[in-house]
């Protein structure tokens, strides 16, 4: 169930430009350090998360063939480009072996002979794709920022301050 809310002046405003905030559930937290491209693609499947499962599936597994482009991952399929970015030690290996499930329920919402999806498998499919966008771009951001703000302290205090 999702309850939103939303402005409304019969007086100039046509329908079209209605901008709906979602009160219940409460979003999960911002993924921060995305490139804008895959925040887009990401909060595009937000957008139908609760109207379609199928097509859920089907841009989250966008997002991730985005995320392969950005990190120039070889390979011919999802699972073989995220055992790339795994080798280069930018998510954990055993994560890519849980996300191999990601490629083919994104072919089940993709392909109306292989079955459908339903609001069972979506937070897998989120839990997952966000693990991975945590790991590839808002962990390396987190690094960035700690090291900014230590490097502040050390010229603050002129020493280091980890011992």
């Amino acid at each position: 169930m999702t309850l939103r809310s939303y402005d409304w002046h019969s007086g100039y405003m046509d329908g079209s430009d209605i901008e709906y905030k979602v009160l219940y559930p409460l979003g999960k937290k911002v993924l921060r350090g995305l490139p804008t491209k895959i925040d887009a693609e990401y909060q595009a499947a937000q957008k139908v998360r609760n109207i379609d499962a199928n097509a859920f599936g089907v841009l989250l597994g966008r997002v991730l063939d985005l995320v392969c482009e950005d990190r120039n991952a070889p390979g011919e399929t999802l699972d073989q480009k995220l055992k790339t970015i795994a080798e280069n030690n930018e998510i954990p290996l055993k994560l890519v072996a849980v996300a191999a499930g990601i490629q083919k329920l994104r072919n089940i919402g993709a392909h109306a002979n292989l079955g459908e999806l339903t609001a069972d498998e979506l937070p897998v499919l989120d839990d997952l794709t966000r693990a991975i966008l945590e790991f590839v771009y808002s962990a390396s951001l987190l690094a960035r920022e700690a090291e900014e703000r230590l490097a502040k302290l050390k010229t603050k205090s002129g020493e280091d301050p980890l011992p």
